[in-house]
């Protein structure tokens, strides 16, 4: 009896699970909120209660320091005390190489002083932090803060504020004090930490020798920077942190202002031991320069990104995308140009619209040059202008699920903890569309054209700028982020640039873009450290942070995939006051969710509903679809079904909720209950993903042709539909369309040559023309593209198998079996685990490893107890083991199970020759001929007794057939009698005079 003459489980023909987005043309205009971090930095406002010229001049004289040393000097500002211990900021330009410094105060007295070790601060940045003791108490400089309900208001530093600078000129024993106003306000720190620039009213216009490090203070008292060096230097220098530098126009302007270093870019570069452990300083989130390739990135991104200002309405951003002549074409989201609409009055222009180019020229916009898209939040702005600027490239492409992208723009002035301008470029990636529908929060989720969901942190202000791929290329343009009960909570949303090409004829922009159709290249090690360093920066709030604060935190955890921090924050939040308990449960969900602690994901969603009041469950009816989709998780349709019931009733307009309840249908094997719902969508609207749901179902009613017309319909509808094209090809494959299956796989990946599945169905295909090394390499190509591609490993094993690589085969299987594990519900039973473990057997069993091979057996059965291949895998490698009666009680209950099954009739045949009750053989041996006619062992056997009872001739006839069919069938028993001669020594000897009479047969034939 052959070790592997048993039928292993064929390879899975992949049918995705319906996740189906659908898009409105309902518009909203609902952009992102402001950010809610830990603290925030603050001037305060000139027009309230501000102090005079001569109280800020008063306050200067007393936290203001003359800094000297051997070799150089300059001025400082005291910062913090610890104690008697006082700190001074001052330049890494005054301090030198020098190591003992003198600090002398307001009062005349001289300190010594020395560098404090381990600041943490960019050591390209021109700071230096000096520490001195003394017990006399001095004045401090004042950085205002705010943790007020909501964060508390910021006020940016605006260009032409009034500021003041102070500082001790080597020549004067004097406090020089100057006031001026802001002339130049950098989007991205220059490589010294300077981003301020400002000119001074009267007097001398620049900053005097000796002033470095002195304070620069707002019109309210307040410290926003320090001074680095004056106007017209004598070696000007000006490089962004990135290593891009400024165009010669604006050197020029650059030249001609004094400049200085934000206090925000020294605390959020100081280490928290030094930040939290002295009194004064505000506790601000640490900031992360970006090295590397993250770096060059910003550098790219940044110079391709411009600011839109509007009279009334703060900013948004857009993205230059096509150039012709001197005219450039800047893509943007139609909400960032428009009023919102009441009432009263419909959406309109805004007024005063600008476009702010990353050098901060500034172009007036007229009405005549913005087009808007019909149904989309999309809208198109021109300027004209002799200066270069870079023209992004597009990918024109579908990203794979959890892609690396970034969300670029310009938050809004009062959008973000610092009081300048910040240009942002934040790391996120796709969200993975299987649980698209679960992320995708309500109806207004897809309206307006969104397509896109990713988990980058956006902020107001950043709407209408680009998402990028790894590549710098354009993939989508950000809308809005997703909200609950005024809480900035789940994912953002955009609209994939594909749409943007469809309707740029309509929008009366030329075709002159440099597009690229070919998927972004995953990072290499090191490119994504720097990326991950970016990301992962999240500030945790202090103890005393209100509910907002920790909502805001344990959303950015939730995006980063940290969702048992992400619970932990979302359940502080709630602690926090009535007011979050309805957001901060939601939170709570969705992390645990994520986590796939489904059934503490119920109840934390069960009791966010219970927060709705009556009048609100519309508002709020999503959460009956969450809790649906928890459900389904479960195992607990019924239940599933009636959640997704109450949301349909609530919001019947909002089409997604009948897919979900088709996709429960499914799950309950209704597919005809399935087929009506996607009828009543289609009679709706029609739709692509409807026409794509109701071929899916009625594929598995087994009607190929009417899933294909459907398919079709849904492809004719959407012409990129892959996974239309793929399960087309599907369907077609088991029509025997090979030539057509074949090509909608190849269209399918032509289309998204990151579609993993589309790579193993054209992998299945090409096994059943025996192209296995070419299978091989599409299964090797899902794997590279999704690593957790269950069946990827498992049909690959299967292949390998039969390759005779029984390692890797097992390999293949190990890795499928935890996958598959990983997701199975603990309510119902994956028949595809007791497959991964039957099919395991049979690579183990080939290498000697019998013992392990009966132990897959033993935990396929237990998952599926009528799992026909595992009961004579296992009477097999009984038989080897010399355990003829057990390996012949599998046989009978497979035969129970199963009793059309050849092989198992072939076996225990063989194992009655092999135990002496030849007689007993013939009626089974019969049976299996009868079954299939290519059972070479049975004619064998057969044989053999018809020559033991004198019928030669007959015999003769029966070994013919025999090593007809399978030439080789000596060669295998010989392999197989090697084994049985150490474990199953009777066994071997019957087996030996079964070889010997298929030889004799073989010389008498020859």
């Amino acid at each position: 009896m052959k070790p592997h003459l048993f039928s292993t489980s064929i390879l899975i023909t992949l049918l995705l699970p319906l996740t189906l987005a659908i898009r409105s043309d309902a518009e909203q205009n609902r952009g992102d909120l402001p950010p809610i971090t830990t603290t925030r930095l603050a001037q305060s406002d000139p027009l309230n209660d501000s102090p005079t010229p001569q109280q800020v001049q008063t306050a200067a004289q007393q936290i203001t320091v003359r800094v000297t040393s051997a070799q150089n000097g300059g001025s400082g500002v005291l910062v913090a005390q610890k104690g008697s211990t006082y700190l001074v900021l001052t330049n890494r330009h005054v301090t030198g190489r020098d190591t003992q410094f003198q600090i002398q105060t307001r009062d005349g007295q001289k300190h010594a002083a020395r560098l404090v070790p381990n600041t943490g601060i960019n050591p390209k940045y021109d700071l230096a932090l000096l520490q001195f003791t003394s017990s006399k108490q001095y004045q401090l400089a004042k950085f205002k803060y705010s943790q007020e309900e909501g964060g508390g208001s910021v006020t940016p530093l605006d260009p032409t504020r009034a500021i003041y600078s102070a500082g001790f000129p080597f020549d004067s024993e004097r406090l020089r004090f100057s006031n001026g106003k802001v002339s130049q306000l950098s989007d991205v720190p220059l490589e010294d930490g300077t981003q301020i620039g400002y000119t001074i009213d009267r007097g001398e216009k620049e900053l005097r020798q000796g002033m470095s490090g002195g304070p620069i203070i707002d019109a309210g008292g307040l410290v926003i920077g320090i001074n680095t060096v004056g106007s017209n230097p004598l070696l000007p220098s000006y490089t962004y942190f990135d290593g891009s530098k400024p165009t010669a126009q604006r050197a020029v302007q650059y030249q001609q202002a004094n400049w200085g270093i934000p206090i925000y870019n020294f605390l959020t570069q100081l280490d928290a031991n030094i930040l939290y452990n002295y009194d004064n300083f505000p506790k601000v989130q640490r900031q992360v320069t970006p090295t590397g390739y993250m770096a060059k990135l910003n550098r790219e991104t940044r110079q391709q990104t411009v600011r839109i200002e509007t009279a009334n309405a703060g900013n948004g951003s857009g993205v230059i995308v096509a150039k012709q002549g001197d005219t450039y074409y800047v893509l943007t989201a139609k909400h960032v140009l428009e009023t919102p609409a009441t009432d009263k009055e419909p959406k309109q222009l805004h007024t005063g619209i600008k476009v702010i180019t990353h050098e901060q020229e500034i172009y007036d916009i007229e009405p005549s040059n913005i087009r808007l898209a019909e149904g989309l939040d999309l809208a198109v702005v021109k300027f004209t202008s002799k200066v270069d600027y870079p023209v992004a490239k597009l990918g024109n492409y579908s990203p794979n699920d959890r892609a690396t992208i970034f969300a670029a723009g310009y938050p809004g002035r009062d959008k973000i903890d610092s009081p300048l301008w910040q240009w942002q470029l934040n790391p996120g990636k796709v969200a993975d569309k299987k649980w698209g529908e679960f992320l995708a929060q309500d109806i207004q989720s897809f309206s307006n054209g969104y397509d896109l969901i990713y988990t980058t942190i956006s902020y107001g202000g950043m709407s209408g700028g680009a998402i990028f791929d790894t590549d710098g290329r354009v993939i989508g343009i950000h809308g809005r982020a997703e909200q609950i009960n005024n809480a900035l909570l789940g994912n953002s949303l955009g609209i994939s640039i594909k749409t943007f090409i469809g309707v740029s004829d309509r929008l009366q922009v030329p075709n002159q873009f440099k597009i690229s159709t070919n998927p972004s290249v995953n990072l290499n090690r090191a490119d994504l450290a720097t990326v991950i360093a970016v990301r992962d920066n999240i500030a945790k709030p202090q103890d005393d942070s209100n509910g907002e604060q920790w909502l805001q935190y344990g959303n950015q955890l939730y995006r980063i995939d940290k969702y048992s921090d992400a619970v932990l924050a979302f359940e502080q939040a709630i602690n926090r006051g009535q007011q979050y308990k309805l957001a901060g449960t939601y939170g709570k969900a969705s992390a645990l969710f994520g986590n796939k602690d489904y059934y503490q994901a119920l109840a934390a969603i069960s009791g966010a509903i219970s927060f709705i009041g009556a009048s609100e469950k519309k508002e709020y009816y999503y959460l009956w679809k969450y809790q649906s989709v928890v459900f389904r998780e479960l195992g607990k349709y019924d239940s599933a079904l009636k959640s997704i019931n109450v949301a349909i009733k609530l919001e019947p307009s909002d089409l997604r909720l009948l897919n979900e309840k088709a996709v429960l249908f499914g799950m309950r094997k209704q597919s005809l209950e399935a087929i009506a719902i996607y009828d009543l969508i289609s009679s709706k609207q029609p739709e692509a993903y409807a026409y794509y749901g109701r071929g899916h179902f009625k594929y598995l009613l087994g009607q190929r042709e009417a899933a294909i017309a459907d398919f079709d319909r849904a492809i004719s509808l959407n012409p990129s539909y892959t996974e239309a094209y793929s399960h087309r090809g599907v369907a077609k494959y088991d029509l025997e369309k090979y030539k057509e299956a074949i090509a909608d796989y190849n269209r399918a990946i032509s289309i998204n040559s990151n579609y993993a599945e589309a790579y193993v169905n054209r992998g299945n295909l090409k096994v059943a023309l025996g192209q296995i090394k070419e299978a091989v390499t599409d299964y090797d190509r899902a794997v590279s593209l999704n690593p957790n591609f269950t069946y990827a490993y498992y049909n690959r094993a299967f292949l390998k198998y039969r390759l005779n690589q029984n390692k890797e085969a097992i390999a293949d299987y190990d890795r499928a079996i935890s996958l598959i594990s990983n997701t199975i519900n603990p309510n119902t039973i994956n028949p595809n685990l007791a497959s991964a473990y039957n099919n395991r057997a049979a690579p183990k069993s080939d290498l000697g490893q019998k013992k392990e091979a009966i132990a897959d057996y033993n935990k396929a059965l237990s998952i599926n107890p009528r799992l026909v291949t595992a009961y004579i895998g296992r009477s097999n490698n009984k038989f080897e083991l010399g355990n003829n009666l057990a390996a012949l009680i599998d046989i009978e209950r497979a035969i129970i199970i199963s009793p059309n099954n050849a092989i198992a009739f072939n076996n225990r045949a063989f194992l009655k020759v092999i135990m002496g009750k030849e007689r007993e053989a013939v009626p089974d041996l019969e049976r299996s001929i009868s079954l299939d006619a290519n059972q070479s062992e049975s004619y064998a056997c057969r044989g053999f007794i018809k020559e033991m009872f004198g019928n030669k001739q007959g015999a003769m006839v029966d070994y013919k057939q025999a090593l007809k069919i399978n030439p080789k069938l000596i060669e295998d028993w010989k392999k197989q009698a090697s084994f049985l001669k150490k474990y199953n020594q009777e066994s071997y000897q019957k087996y030996q005079q079964l070889i010997e009479k298929l030889e004799a047969a073989t010389k008498h034939t020859s």
